[in-house]
C-alpha cells in the first residue's frame, strides 16, 4: 500500500530553512519598499540563500501559503515586478521552488 504525507506548509518551510541554515546559509530576507503605487514596477532585493528555482512574488496579504501571482525567479538581484492594479494589503512572498511553495520570506513583515 501507497499512502502520501504533506507537511503543513509551515513545516515544509522551517525544514527549507533549517537545511541552509546547515549548510551555513542564511534564510532569505527581502529588501523592498513598504508602499508603491498601483500599477507601479517594484524593485525587490534579498539577501541569504536562494536556489535557482525559488521565486518572487506579489500576493494579496490574506493569501494562503503557496499561493502566486505573477513572479520573478531569484536568479540575479534585484528582480522587478509590477503593482498589483488594485488597492490594497499586498505582500512581496520569496517561495520555495518545491510544491506547495513555502513561503521562506515575506515583506512588509
Amino acid at each position: 500500500m501507497v499512502t502520501t504525507t504533506r507537511w503543513p506548509r509551515a513545516v515544509a518551510a522551517l525544514a527549507w530553512v533549517m537545511a541552509a541554515l546547515a549548510w551555513g546559509q542564511a534564510a532569505p530576507v527581502l529588501e523592498a519598499p513598504a508602499q508603491v503605487g498601483v500599477g507601479a514596477e517594484v524593485e525587490v532585493g534579498w539577501s541569504g540563500a536562494e536556489a535557482p528555482r525559488d521565486f518572487i512574488t506579489i500576493v494579496p496579504a490574506a493569501a494562503p501559503a503557496g499561493q502566486y501571482e505573477a513572479y520573478q525567479y531569484a536568479r540575479r538581484r534585484p528582480v522587478t515586478l509590477v503593482a498589483p492594479d488594485r488597492p490594497g494589503s499586498y505582500e512581496i512572498r520569496y517561495l520555495g521552488a518545491e510544491s506547495p511553495y513555502p513561503t521562506l520570506a515575506s515583506a512588509p513583515r
